[in-house]
């Protein structure tokens, strides 16, 4: 694989890493609003349910995986970078 191709795919892999983080900002809305059958039995949250303490553990885990995202897209980006820096150089 020459450096060039090797420059696309670390475009196409941070661009799909800020894609993720920019879905995950809206998640923990949508989540809220709409039922979802893996957290409180598929019912929605609201104060008057008896579940409603594990909204604080949901925001942890969704704003944890935010967390993730961001790392993720951090990451793709230095590889990025390291990889146009080589081709610009002529090492790879």
């Amino acid at each position: 694989m020459s450096s060039l191709e090797n420059v696309g795919l670390r475009a196409i892999e941070y661009a799909t890493a800020l894609n993720t983080l920019k879905k995950s900002k809206y998640a923990l809305l949508e989540r809220m609003a709409l039922y979802d059958k893996g957290f409180n039995g598929g019912r929605r949250v609201t104060r008057d349910n008896p579940l409603y303490e594990n909204l604080e553990a949901f925001c942890f885990y969704e704003f944890r995986d935010k967390y993730k995202a961001r790392s993720e897209a951090n990451n793709a980006k230095r590889r990025l970078m390291r990889a146009v820096l080589k081709h610009e150089s002529g090492v790879a």
